[in-house]
């Protein structure tokens, strides 16, 4: 709804008057894509350390290390297939395939 009187809710005691939506209150995207495609929703990041519970500041080198996965959330119109590629700044690829998949999908690399 947009800045204009909710249809079907009561009148307002004060001032009998109808009363309004919020209206959009977060960011809106809007994105054209071809019905052959893919659009990317969301992305979650998820970051587990290795070590053991550290109880004083990390050091470079000198630690359990991480595993870091990557969940890729997507929408198509239509039947499509592909595969989601991460690459971290450290130098790791890893890549997902996609098998076939209409409407929402989530993938995790």
């Amino acid at each position: 709804w947009d800045w204009a009187p909710f249809p079907g809710a009561p009148l307002t005691a004060d001032t009998g008057s109808k009363t309004y939506s919020r209206g959009i209150w977060k960011s809106v995207y809007l994105v054209k894509i071809s019905t052959a495609s893919a659009t990317i929703t969301d992305v979650v990041p998820e970051i587990f350390y290795r070590g053991h519970y550290p109880t004083k500041a990390l050091v470079d080198g000198q630690h359990g290390g991480f595993d870091v996965n990557v969940r890729v959330h997507l929408w198509s119109p239509s039947p499509t297939r592909g595969y989601v590629e991460v690459l971290g700044s450290w130098g790791c690829i890893n890549r997902s395939r996609i098998i076939h998949f209409e409407g929402e999908y989530n993938a995790t690399v």
